[in-house]
Parts: structure tokens; sequence; C-alpha cells
């Protein structure tokens, strides 16, 4: 799409609560990626927030995961992330 004046980014997701947003982003000058011009919106970025959880909730919640021993990172990487997000997010 290199001559166009903006691009569509989009985010949907079919089941069970569908969420949709339809935003013209500007060309790639190099900056920020589409989703980090997206996010810069609050509402688009608390729209992914909360997609985000809601499916982190639902696989949480599904039983065939029951058995499985837990999977992610130890205490520390989860330290070093928080920090990394809270200078990422400045707060």
């Amino acid at each position: 799409m290199r001559g166009s004046s903006s691009r569509r980014a989009a985010f949907s997701r079919s089941a069970p609560s569908p969420t949709f947003f339809d935003h013209d982003v500007p060309d790639y000058d190099g900056s920020d990626s589409w989703i980090e011009t997206l996010l810069k919106s609050p509402e688009h970025h608390e729209a992914l927030t909360n997609e985000v959880r809601a499916v982190a909730q639902e696989i949480a919640a599904d039983p065939k995961y029951a058995d499985e021993e837990p999977i992610g990172p130890d205490e520390a990487a989860r330290d070093r992330f928080r920090a990394f997000a809270r200078e990422q997010l400045g707060r």
C-alpha cells in the first residue's frame, strides 16, 4: 500500500462476544508500528486490553487444561516484565 494516504487496521474475534474496531492508520514512516499507533488511542487500548483478558480468562477456565502443569515465567521474569511495562506505559 505504498502510495496510499492511510491503511486500515482492524481487530476482531468471532466468539463469544465479538469485538471490532476499524481505524485508519498513517503509512509506515519507520516510527510506530500499526499496533503502537492504535494503542495510543485510549478506546482502542481499552478494547484490546479487555479482549486479551477475556481470552486469558476463557483459557484459564477451560477444563481441558485443569491437569496441565502451570507454564510461564518465574517470579524474577515477571518482576522484570512488570518493570518494563511500567516504563513503557509511563506508570
